[in-house]
């Protein structure tokens, strides 16, 4: 059968020139509409919404002598209205390249970034496992949004995993020693002498990052760089 979210199809065919076209669905008529001149017929949408299920329709002409034809053979399709669920078990993995879960068997899923951007899609298979090759890589700890389409075209609920962080950030750089102490303060340079002993420490890294000061090897401190990528640090 034939798949389609559609509950009210557009049907067409071809019959004698000028004939009354009547079409059913099972014993049920559905539309009438006439041929043209060279025997095309098309039913717009039918005169009835489907139902969720399988519908099988025939039609038949009757000409201007009121002869009716046999019934045509039968078209067979399934009206489903149903979306799938949002695919389940997902992990991203070698290193940021593919996406893995389970979906409805024989759905389409499609990854996008989180502004919608497609990034990668596969078929379900009969298990309903897929694997889909992201491209790009996402390596940078994105947030990625996971949908099913069903083969009746119908888009399930989207869900959302969390890709790796795989670069390696840039080295943060000190900008700035900023000594705030006594009657002469302000940055110092490379061996300045100070009499700061808790001098401030500034400068910029990865946005989001963590920064991590050491003073010669000993940890004095962490801090996280802002969404702009500075930092400020007193000891």
């Amino acid at each position: 059968t034939n798949p389609t979210n559609d509950p009210r199809p557009t049907l067409n065919g071809t019959a004698e020139a000028n004939a009354t076209v009547r079409i059913y669905d099972g014993t049920t008529l559905v539309g009438t509409v006439t041929a043209d001149a060279n025997g095309n017929w098309t039913l717009p949408q039918t005169s009835t919404t489907l139902i969720e299920g399988a519908h099988s329709f025939t039609a038949t002409a009757t000409d201007a002598a009121g002869n009716t034809s046999a019934p045509s053979p039968i078209i067979t399709i399934n009206v489903d209205l149903t979306p799938p669920a949002a695919p389940t078990g997902l992990a991203v993995i070698t290193n940021g390249t593919q996406v893995t879960g389970t979906a409805e068997a024989g759905s389409t899923v499609t990854i996008t970034s989180s502004t919608g951007t497609v990034l990668g899609t596969a078929v379900a298979d009969g298990s309903g496992n897929f694997s889909a090759t992201l491209t790009p890589p996402q390596t940078g700890g994105e947030s990625l949004i996971v949908f099913a389409t069903d083969k009746a075209g119908n888009a399930g609920i989207t869900t959302s995993v969390i890709a790796p962080i795989t670069t390696i950030p840039n080295a943060p750089v000190i900008a700035n020693i900023d000594d705030n102490v006594g009657t002469v303060t302000g940055n110092l340079t490379n061996g300045k002498t100070t009499d700061d002993t808790t001098p401030t420490l500034s400068g910029t890294a990865q946005p989001n990052a963590t920064i991590t000061l050491y003073n010669n090897g000993v940890l004095m401190g962490t801090v996280t760089a802002n969404a702009s990528g500075n930092w400020s640090f007193t000891t």
